[in-house]
């Protein structure tokens, strides 16, 4: 694909395409001048060498002739090769010479003799074995047919041509198939063309006579200037800027930074700006790793695909990964378990080893492709561990999460996964990775790097993602909504700021816990809790609160609650688009139709809603429905800063809820209370028309 500066080289590359043409055309558009040898080899060279500067891909420059004769067209294959260019093609017309396009008359052909000797003295110039010279046919631009395109490129070839360049200016491939037809018979070199006349010919036509490569010449190039003129022309028109910039017809400056890399200058300029020598560490010295460094390190090793789901304790280094890693490389997974199996994928594809990123507790995710898929004794898949030490031993955390930290090691061990602590400076996980890296290529197995908490530098820019939602309703109201609508409901809420939110609005109504299921692990598995329970009692409604991150995790989950037809359940997904609890990372639900989904997994109704005044209506017609029912509610995303965590044990939570579902030890009292706390709440809500929270409709 065509390229005529460093920032379109770079979109080239982004888009996907394997190499790239610096068209002289473009070049020479872009400079303001004809394309008749107007700008100098020297200007074109400045312009390439900007483009080899911002891409990693291979760039295929478009020579002209040679501008001269054999020793300036030696010269510029030294030229070249000093700045990593990785080939040339050189036409053989006489200089000056004008375009393909706007001239074809019969003397502007080169000698033939003469261009055999260009390309000879080229081929013994280069130093680099890879280095590439493609001979450019304009035989059959300048009316001589196909005969004389065969016969020159015959002499090409044997003169050391590493390929020929067949172009025509016919609307129709008919040159192209009867040179391919010829050169089948005695060609020894690929055939590359350029099908800007001949754009309808389906690629896979071109394919199958034999073309090697094809050029998508300059319409980077034409694209930019249709681009321009009608932004220009809008302006002009309109006096205001309302029109490109609100309608999308520009990129955001952000964009034009980024393509710029300017990311890396901050990150150079926070290590060098400020640089001290480094001191000998000493014990009273607090030593973070830098997420840019550790991003560094693992590109330097050859990863260059991320993968997981995410955790606070790697918020920062995963932030760092998603502000400059591009998108394509770098996927939020549903579930750890599809996480392993991106990466493996990956090192499938490309022999590069991956890096997957994960909690302690999404372990169990990840145990089925952990010993089924990378396992030494079955395919023997590299890749790197990164995951978060919740529950390390000696440190105060969650019940869930202490658990599971005392058998991390132990259970990395089991499942035959090489581990090791992140040192928490940047020298020893620079030590850590070369051993860790070593260990993979030699063994073709995963090694696991466990990170404890606040082992990173925070990463304080905030991600630009579009991610990021504005709905009108904080999750806090729509908890309260949910209460004041469902009042004898048992509730299964999901983990994180959700479960928390909701336990401390009990304590402020002053009202019991009983009702309540916090989950505080087992992600995305409150959604088979609350089946379990509804189908246990039947006659109980059940409401789950669940989270978009969750559902995503265990999608499979909805067509289990559709097939079995609770119609005691009602499933809210409260969804803000993001992981909010571990860091704000998006889960790509912000635009995914739960309730479309549900429908279709056989859920009796189904609704999303984002407004204020729907939501009231929303409630009370789920409330009044037969389930199984769903009912998406987008939220913004964020919590309170004080926000707490339940103070009840989860024994003593699961003790008090089975209880209230008449399963405990303590059902007759619980249901004396539970019956005077309804008569409570009836009476409050005949004291007015609809909820405190709501709006007058």
């Amino acid at each position: 694909m065509e390229a005529h500066n460093g920032m379109s080289a770079k979109i080239v590359e982004e888009a996907g395409f394997k190499g790239i043409w610096a068209s002289g055309l473009s070049i020479s558009a872009a400079l303001g001048v004809r394309d008749n040898n107007e700008a100098s080899w020297t200007q074109v060279l400045e312009v390439v060498e900007f483009m080899s500067e911002c891409t990693t891909i291979p760039i295929l420059m478009d020579g002209d002739t040679g501008h001269g004769n054999f020793n300036n067209a030696r010269r510029l294959i030294k030229k070249l090769e000093s700045r990593g260019i990785a080939g040339v093609c050189l036409e053989d017309k006489m200089a000056p010479r004008p375009n393909s396009f706007m001239d074809g008359e019969l003397e502007s052909m080169a000698d033939v003799d003469e261009f055999c000797g260009k390309i000879r003295a080229c081929k013994d110039t280069q130093r680099d074995a890879d280095f590439c010279v493609v001979a450019r046919l304009e035989a059959m631009i300048a009316g001589y047919g196909v005969e004389e395109a065969v016969r020159r490129a015959e002499a090409y070839s044997e003169a050391g041509a590493d390929a020929i360049m067949c172009h025509s200016k016919r609307s129709d491939a008919s040159d192209i198939n009867a040179f391919m037809e010829e050169w089948a018979k005695i060609g020894s070199c690929p055939v590359v063309i350029a099908p800007t006349k001949y754009w309808r010919t389906p690629t896979e036509d071109l394919e199958d006579i034999g073309v090697s490569t094809i050029i998508w010449s300059n319409h980077n190039m034409r694209s930019a200037i249709h681009s321009m003129q009608e932004v220009t022309r809008r302006i002009f028109e309109d006096r205001s800027l309302e029109g490109v910039e609100g309608e999308g017809t520009v990129v955001p400056v952000a964009e034009v930074f980024r393509l710029q890399n300017t990311a890396e200058l901050k990150l150079a300029e926070s290590k060098y700006e400020n640089f001290h020598h480094r001191r000998p560490n000493d014990e009273i010295t607090r030593n973070f790793v830098d997420p840019g460094f550790f991003l560094k390190e693992l590109q330097s090793h050859g990863t260059e695909f991320f993968t997981g789901v995410p955790d606070s304790l790697l918020k920062d280094v995963t932030g760092f990964i998603m502000d400059q890693v591009p998108p394509e490389q770098h996927v939020i997974a549903a579930n750890e378990g599809t996480a392993v199996g991106m990466a493996a994928g990956h090192h499938f594809a490309t022999g590069k080893i991956p890096c997957v990123y994960m909690q302690n507790s999404g372990l169990g995710n990840a145990v089925n492709p952990l010993l089924s898929l990378v396992n030494r004794q079955v395919f023997s898949v590299p890749m790197l561990l990164l995951i978060g030490f919740r529950g390390e031993p000696g440190r105060k955390d969650e019940p869930q999460h202490t658990v599971q930290g005392q058998i991390t090691p132990e259970l990395l061990r089991s499942l035959n996964v090489a581990h090791d602590l992140l040192p928490d400076y940047d020298e020893g996980v620079a030590d850590l990775l070369k051993e860790a890296y070593a260990y993979m290529e030699e063994h073709q197995a995963p090694f696991a790097c466990l990170v404890k908490r606040r082992t990173f530098h925070d990463y304080v820019e905030p991600t630009e993602g579009s991610f990021v939602v504005d709905f009108p309703m904080p999750r806090e109201e729509v908890l309260a909504a949910i209460l004041d609508t469902f009042h004898d409901a048992a509730f299964v809420a999901t983990t994180g700021f959700t479960s928390r939110e909701l336990f401390e609005m009990r304590e402020s109504y002053g009202q019991s816990h009983d009702q309540d299921f916090l989950m505080v692990g087992s992600m995305g598995h409150s959604s088979s809790i609350a089946l379990g329970v509804a189908l246990g009692q039947p006659e109980k409604q059940v409401v789950c609160i669940d989270g978009d991150g969750a559902a995503l995790m265990h999608m499979g989950a909805l067509h289990t609650i559709g097939k079995m037809n609770a119609k005691n359940l009602k499933h809210i997904i409260i969804n803000n688009g993001m992981h909010d609890s571990v860091g704000g990372q998006p889960t790509a639900a912000v635009h995914f139709d739960f309730d479309k989904l549900a429908a279709m997994c056989g859920y009796a109704s189904a609704r999303s809603v984002e407004q204020r005044t729907d939501i009231y209506e929303a409630l009370c017609e789920l409330d009044a429905q037969e389930g199984p029912a769903l009912l998406e509610i987008k939220v913004r995303g964020g919590a309170r800063l004080d926000l707490g965590r339940p103070t009840v044990a989860p024994k003593a939570n699961k003790k008090a809820f089975m209880n209230f579902l008449g399963a405990g030890e303590d059902a007759p009292e619980r249901e004396a209370l539970a019956k005077q706390q309804k008569e409570l709440e009836v009476s409050r809500s005949d004291q007015n028309d609809h909820p405190k929270w709501m709006p007058t409709k």
